[in-house]
């Protein structure tokens, strides 16, 4: 589980010719804190795009649940990354998600029609679009 970042940048790697996307996928688990892996990199060492893309990749698994954990609710998931802020995200980038989600979420699941994300149903309601 932990190799899934380096083994997706390669994958990446392999792909494109965007060096920021390759760098995004290694470091998204990274944390604000230093705590994260594969490098242990903190604070603005990690590269914006991971900073971002670690944010999103956490709360669409909040939103959406796996098979070891219910899904949570918008506000339930926004209230967790909150918590995280400083530990684990990039606080600026928290408070510009937390005004993202809440400005246009409610206009994306109006959209799509939907209450929580679905990986199947968004891509076919996302399609008919």
């Amino acid at each position: 589980m932990k190799r899934h970042p380096e083994i997706g940048s390669r994958i990446v790697n392999g792909l494109f010719t965007l060096p920021h996307v390759e760098q995004g996928i290694l470091a998204h688990h990274e944390r604000w804190d230093g705590k994260g892996y594969p490098a242990g990199l903190k604070g603005e060492r990690i590269p914006l795009i991971a900073r971002i893309i670690s944010i999103i990749d956490s709360f669409d698994v909040m939103i959406q649940g796996r098979s070891y954990q219910n899904y949570k609710s918008v506000e339930e998931a926004l209230e967790e990354i909150h918590v995280c802020s400083g530990k684990q995200f990039d606080p600026t980038l928290v408070t510009v998600f937390n005004e993202i989600i809440t400005t246009d979420y409610g206009k994306i699941s109006d959209v799509i029609g939907i209450d929580k994300y679905d990986d199947f149903d968004l891509l076919q309601k996302l399609d008919a679009i």
